[in-house]
């Protein structure tokens, strides 16, 4: 969360008509299992979840290069 804080923080203090674009992750991937189980947990309820083939196209993993925010905001 505190990638967010920091991006709103940068935002008010150099406020632009311009912007750059960041990616708030951390570098890491989490599969999509993980990031189902997280949401039930956070929703305080169970779901029904049908799983599927990958998409043809999609990538095995999706990682945010985070280089850029680290840069900007530290």
């Amino acid at each position: 969360m505190w990638r967010h804080v920091a991006a709103v923080s940068h935002l008010l203090a150099h406020a632009q008509p311009s912007f750059t674009p960041l990616n708030l992750g951390i570098g890491k991937g989490h599969r999509v299992r993980e990031i189902i189980q997280a949401a039930k947990h956070v929703l305080g309820q169970d779901f029904t979840v049908t799983e599927a083939p990958r998409h043809a196209g999609d990538p095995a993993t999706l990682v945010a290069d985070v280089d850029t925010a680290r840069a900007v905001l530290g």
